[in-house]
C-alpha cells in the first residue's frame, strides 16, 4: 500500500488513518515524514501508539508460548495458550 498509493496520492485518507496504527506505522509513517506534510501531532501520536504497543505484545507472547511450552508434543488450541497458567 505505501509503495503503491501513497506516492500517487501522498493525501490519501486511508494511508493517513493506516499510517498511526501500530501495525503500519513503523512502514507507512516514515514514509510520510519523507514526503512532508505530516502534521506533529500525528507523527507523536504514531510514535506514542507504538511504544504502548511494544509491551502489550511482549507480555500477549510471552503468556502463549509460557502455555503453549506446557503443552510441548500436542497441538495447543489459542485459547488454552491464553488461558492463565
Amino acid at each position: 500500500m505505501g509503495i503503491s498509493i501513497l506516492p500517487a496520492d501522498p493525501g490519501n485518507r486511508l494511508c493517513e488513518v493506516l499510517s498511526v496504527i501500530p501495525v503500519f506505522a513503523p512502514t507507512l509513517m516514515p514514509m510520510r515524514l519523507a514526503m512532508g506534510g505530516v502534521p506533529a501531532w500525528e507523527a507523536a501520536l504514531s510514535v506514542l501508539l507504538v511504544l504502548i504497543m511494544i509491551p502489550a505484545l511482549v507480555w500477549l507472547s510471552g503468556r502463549i508460548y509460557r502455555n503453549a511450552v506446557i503443552h510441548s508434543g500436542a497441538r495447543v488450541k489459542l485459547a488454552d495458550a491464553l488461558r492463565p497458567a
